[in-house]
């Protein structure tokens, strides 16, 4: 999935290798050894795929700017953090009532991983209606959920294709996953992943009393992508292979600070800021002070996220946005220092 997906983002290897490309010291040395490896394997997928060019358009192409596609709502990834085959995935999901597909599809198309999805297939519907989707693009997630086990297979065949082409690097993903593993088993040694995860990406999660499964990412090497899996009671943690334990103190990023301020000009954004300021707040809530869809508002969330000005507080079953006053500190003090001293 994230090596298929690579070739429709700006994360792709040839860019996030070139990333590494000023770096200096052994990491940054095997960073580009991974990504050079990556890039040779996602080309020798895509040739073995070309004649699938429309096919890779249909399921890999995003439908919104927080990356879902049409893969995505079939596989319901926030719904289990993995499966063991894809013969695996393929009986679990067409195990789903609709009633759940619904719920599934609800999750992927707010980019939440809660919903109240007591009204089914009308409330999936009465969502798609609201949606920022194009008419085209609705109607296709409409036949895809009323002829859900006729794309499932189609998506599926295509993976199948992906992974035979994959398999002379086998065991460099082996070795890769191993060495992941056993890093973050050393780094770890002394505090908890949830811990460290909270800390880290300023979240506050719940323990679970069946822990936490990491699961290491060779194709998504800098993603980090947690899940709750509802048959283990657990988490799921895809932690990629070239990401740290260590806290380091980002330099200031210029880019990154302009599009901050991007955000921030933006009336919407600022309000939600505003009443997270006083208070956690859930997507339904904030849509209905603001007088918004609760599309409208995952679309605002997701981009405050990706610039973490907002973190996630999971309690029970409902998962809170809280703003990141740490971050907006941190911006204040960029923009001193760029502007003022």
């Amino acid at each position: 999935m994230n090596l298929l997906e690579s070739g429709y983002s700006n994360e792709r290897y040839a860019v996030l290798s070139a990333r590494w490309q000023a770096r200096r010291g052994e990491r940054a040395q095997h960073a580009r050894a991974v990504l050079a490896e990556l890039t040779r394997m996602e080309q020798a997928v895509r040739a073995a795929l070309a004649d699938r060019q429309e096919q890779l358009d249909f399921f890999f192409r995003p439908l919104t700017q927080n990356g879902l596609d049409n893969a995505v709502l079939l596989l319901s990834w926030r719904c289990y953090g993995g499966y063991e085959s894809l013969q695996d995935a393929r009986q679990r999901l067409l195990s789903r009532t609709e009633q759940q597909r619904a719920e599934d599809f609800l999750k992927a198309l707010q980019n939440v991983e809660y919903v109240d999805a007591a009204g089914g297939v009308a409330q999936l519907f009465q969502e798609l209606v609201e949606c920022g989707l194009t008419g085209e693009q609705k109607q296709t997630v409409g036949q895809m959920f009323f002829h859900y086990e006729e794309y499932l297979n189609r998506l599926l065949a295509l993976l199948v294709g992906a992974i035979s082409a994959m398999q002379p690097w086998q065991g460099f993903l082996a070795a890769e996953a191993e060495a992941c593993s056993d890093y973050w088993q050393s780094a770890l040694a002394e505090t908890d992943i949830l811990a460290w995860l909270n800390r880290r990406c300023q979240l506050a999660l719940d323990e679970s009393p069946n822990g936490c499964e990491m699961i290491p990412s060779v194709t998504g090497c800098q993603s980090l992508a947690l899940a709750w899996d509802p048959q283990s009671t657990r988490y799921v943690l895809r932690m990629g292979v070239l990401l740290d334990v260590e806290d380091e103190e980002p330099e200031a990023d210029p880019a990154a600070l302009c599009e901050a301020l991007k955000l921030l000009g933006d009336r919407s954004k600022m309000d939600i800021l505003r009443i997270l300021k006083e208070q956690r707040a859930y997507g339904s809530e904030l849509a209905r002070r603001l007088g918004l869809t609760t599309p409208t508002i995952s679309h605002h969330m997701q981009a405050l996220i990706d610039c973490n000005l907002v973190g996630l507080e999971k309690v029970n079953n409902r998962v809170y946005y809280q703003i990141n006053r740490r971050r907006l500190e941190e911006l204040l003090e960029e923009l001193r220092g760029a502007l003022l001293e």
